[in-house]
């Protein structure tokens, strides 16, 4: 593991999962959701 304290910030990144709750009653987690099965998201203008 390396620290990235100087150079990481966490303003200027984002990461987004969709996830599903999949599984049977006894056994549930979460799964990413398949590429084709989100919704398009509209693109974010940067702004400077």
């Amino acid at each position: 593991m390396e620290h990235l304290d100087a150079l990481y910030r966490p303003d200027r990144y984002r990461i987004q999962i969709d996830l599903n709750r999949t599984g049977d009653e006894e056994a549930r987690y979460w799964e990413p959701m398949a590429p084709e099965a989100q919704q398009p998201r509209p693109k974010r203008s940067r702004s400077a």
